[in-house]
């Protein structure tokens, strides 16, 4: 059996999207919460990972072995998975207090 040849570029990329993806899942509603363990999203991150990484592959921006370079890319692949996972946040934020006045105005809630 032979092992595949894991170059410096495809782990490079493969951060890239992993720190991309952290960082939306730690800042989803559901699983970025303190009552989801630490261990399940870390596991859901890695699987996420694994599978989006192949299809992502080619639109992934090219790596640079400069490590300011490499640096700032992670910061802003980081920061872009924050403001997707704060997108969906808000949203989920706006419909649960939507809900809340729905439900003061028809009476459910005192």
């Amino acid at each position: 059996m032979e092992l595949p040849i894991l170059s410096t570029e495809l782990v490079q990329a493969f951060f890239i999207c992993l720190i991309r993806i952290g960082a939306l899942v730690g800042t989803l509603p559901i699983y970025g919460s303190s009552q989801t363990p630490m261990r399940v999203r870390a596991g859901l991150v890695v699987m996420l990972t694994l599978v989006v990484f192949p299809v992502v592959r080619p639109l992934l921006p090219t790596v640079t072995f400069e490590p300011v370079a490499l640096a700032l890319l992670l910061v802003g692949e980081g920061l872009l998975g924050l403001m997707v996972g704060y997108l969906a946040r808000f949203i989920f934020t706006a419909v649960e207090l939507g809900g809340t006045v729905i439900g003061y105005q028809m009476g459910f809630a005192a």
